[in-house]
């Protein structure tokens, strides 16, 4: 089976999307306001934030520490606040435009939004794929009907828009994470 062992974001000043580390896939990336951006491993910009995923082929959740959660935090403040529970990691956090954001939990906000994840090993389910879509609209593209994929939240963009996965989307106003769990 095929799961997410890790999530990476990198920031960047750049107007095209960052390297990420070796081995990763790039899933997408997104302009960010004035604000800035804060990635994992502390890369800063203010231009574009991509988001890469490392897969890992196993023969049972037992042999491998992987991602059971993916959180989306939006705020009014500097810096999101993180979730509440299990053992949050945050892995950045960039400005998001006028438009605004929704995360994980309902939270809404017209400054930063956060990404956290939160790992385990064994279990019974696990996340095995991301998804980053781009619209024109004032919400993100659905990704069309897939079984267990849910919103994990969306955020405005600034003018230079966003790049779903696979290149599936572009769009300069909304781009929305989907994440598909198997249980």
């Amino acid at each position: 089976m095929r799961v997410i062992t890790d999530l990476f974001l990198v920031a960047s000043n750049a107007s095209t999307a960052p390297a990420g580390p070796e081995g990763y896939i790039l899933i997408g990336c997104w302009d960010v306001d004035s604000g800035g951006s804060v990635g994992t491993k502390n890369s800063r910009g203010t231009g574009m934030m991509a988001l890469y995923a490392e897969h890992t082929e196993v023969e049972s959740l037992e042999d491998v520490q992987h991602i059971e959660n993916v959180f989306l935090t939006a705020s009014n403040d500097p810096k999101p606040i993180a979730p509440n529970g299990k053992n949050y990691e945050n892995i950045g956090y960039w400005a998001v435009d006028g438009g605004g954001s929704v995360g994980t939990n309902g939270s809404t906000g017209n400054r930063m939004m956060g990404m956290y994840i939160s790992k385990t090993k064994g279990g019974k389910s696990y996340i095995n794929d991301v998804q980053l879509t781009a619209s024109d609209d004032p919400f993100p593209i659905n990704i069309g009907d897939r079984s267990n994929y849910f919103l994990t939240g969306y955020w405005d963009v600034d003018v230079n828009g966003a790049h779903g996965t696979n290149n599936n989307s572009f769009g300069t106003y909304m781009a929305g994470l989907f994440v598909r769990y198997t249980f």
